[in-house]
């Protein structure tokens, strides 16, 4: 597929190239009548068997058609849909922060990490409220505001990794990369029936992520990855992060349980108790300023009692005050004198 860097479509100038996945790619494009930065994301036909593209675009409009639907803050908005040079595209906004997998390396705090997966968390409950899931969470598809704050993407995958090519195999199976092995749910990888459940799994493992600086599981295929969850055991976040609390612990064990039953029950539940993190590490931290502020007012009021109360040294040789009293000439009234 040709790139469309320096092309127009419409009133889109295309700038550059900012992201290329397995079906798609995503370049950043300036919006000449609104003045405004935009994203635009093509469907690239190379990336199908010839007999499944159709299905496959037709999937990419109906993922236009149905994000365009949902009306949450952390989740992408769609301006535009269209067609140029027979190729499919969309128009959404643009995420000045790159995408979460480009921030990944460096641990997070408990208390920067849990709001941001927890604002994920209420946009995919409002989307499985709407019988949407998404089935493909991944850092990549997790872009960022100028602000910081997280924007959910690629929804589309979920209906395009349904469809089979002629050898009876579907999408998710021929594209199964070690990047989406690495946060795909157990269950997922086995083809067994899902919920939002799956979505919640793989939200946990971008949450261990953040905190450890590692994945859970990883290998060198993705079966290796595969066997790994279905099998093993993921290394405590205890032997990554000092002081991790409790509760952290128990989200993370419970998001990445092997059993769906046994997480959460939905992504509301999920968010709540991640949200739960950030209100007590906020509690625990108001104690220490209240002893700081306390501990400075009172150095503030011994320095101030230290200097003035402190001893008046008078240089010698000059006479004191009671000297001074001791050696003034009295004053006599003018009336006696005479």
């Amino acid at each position: 597929m040709d790139s469309f860097v320096g092309k127009t479509i419409g009133n889109y100038q295309v700038i550059e190239e900012i992201g290329r996945g397995a079906f798609t790619r995503v370049y950043r494009v300036w919006d000449s009548k609104l003045n405004r930065e935009c994203a635009l994301k093509v469907l690239q036909k190379d990336a199908f068997p010839p007999e499944i593209y159709d299905k496959a675009r037709a999937c990419f409009e109906k993922e236009a058609r149905d994000t365009a639907k949902l009306h949450h803050d952390a989740i992408i908005k769609i301006f535009d849909y269209g067609e140029f040079e027979e190729t499919p595209y969309i128009i959404t906004e643009f995420a000045s922060g790159g995408s979460l997998d480009k921030q990944l390396g460096t641990k997070y705090a408990e208390n920067q990490a849990a709001p941001l997966i927890a604002s994920i968390a209420d946009a995919l409950d409002y989307a499985h409220s709407k019988g949407i899931l998404h089935r493909d969470i991944k850092p990549s598809n997790i872009l960022l505001r100028k602000d910081g704050s997280p924007i959910l993407t690629d929804f589309g995958i979920a209906n395009m990794l349904d469809e089979r090519d002629e050898s009876g195999r579907t999408l998710a199976e021929t594209s199964l990369g070690i990047e989406k092995a690495e946060y795909i749910a157990p269950e997922q990888s086995m083809g067994k029936p899902i919920d939002g459940r799956a979505d919640q799994y793989s939200l946990g493992v971008i949450f261990y992520e953040m905190l450890t600086g590692n994945k859970p599981f990883s290998g060198e295929t993705p079966m290796d990855i595969m066997v790994q969850q279905h099998t093993g055991s993921f290394r405590s976040p205890k032997n990554d992060v000092i002081g991790i609390s409790s509760d952290t612990l128990k989200i993370i064990e419970k998001s990445l349980d092997k059993d769906p039953d046994a997480r959460y029950s939905s992504m509301s539940e999920f968010s709540t108790a991640l949200r739960e993190i950030s209100a007590k590490r906020s509690e625990k931290k108001t104690p220490v300023r209240k002893i700081i502020a306390t501990a400075a007012v009172i150095f503030l009021i011994a320095a101030a009692g230290i200097f003035f109360l402190r001893p008046v040294l008078i240089p010698t040789g000059q006479p004191t005050l009671a000297a001074e009293r001791q050696t003034a000439t009295p004053i006599i009234p003018s009336r006696e004198l005479s």
